[in-house]
């Protein structure tokens, strides 16, 4: 049997101040046309797939590459009080594990 290598897990909270009115980051976040240009940040970093089920319970996936390296990220919607805050939780893969 091969051994296999550790599984690495952390967590982290991000608050952010943002100088706009609610309203307005809500519709970014929550809007999938907007969500999906912020994720298209790059001409060069093509999008590969994208979903958004935004609502509690939802989820949301990413696939893109940035040069040859993909990268995804799947999320979890848990928390939403519209224009008041957003709480969700995601899986950033780089590499290999950006396709499984």
């Amino acid at each position: 049997m091969t051994a296999q290598k550790p599984v690495t897990h952390g967590s982290f909270t991000i608050e952010r101040t943002y100088a706009a009115a609610p309203e307005r980051i809500f519709r970014a976040f929550s809007e999938e046309a907007a969500k999906h240009r912020r994720f298209a940040c790059h001409d060069d970093w093509p999008v590969l797939a994208y979903t958004l089920d935004f609502r509690v319970g939802g989820r949301e996936h990413y696939r893109g590459k940035a040069g040859e390296m993909e990268h995804s990220m799947d999320a979890y919607y848990w928390d939403i009080v519209p224009n008041e805050r957003i709480i969700w939780a995601y899986e950033m893969h780089v590499g290999e594990l950006a396709g499984a």
